[in-house]
């Protein structure tokens, strides 16, 4: 994801410092499931 991220910066002409990192993005899509609703099972199926 980080790699992803850092293609689309630099494509951009974004500095690299500013990316945020590539973990902190499937934390938030985690938090995000649940906050709609989604279960436990579902995240983890939707993870792997």
């Amino acid at each position: 994801m980080t790699r992803v991220f850092r293609d689309l910066a630099t494509a951009a002409g974004l500095k690299r410092a500013r990316l945020p990192p590539g973990h902190s993005t499937w934390i938030r899509a985690t938090q995000d499931m649940f906050a709609a609703g989604f279960k436990l099972l579902e995240v983890m199926k939707a993870g792997s």
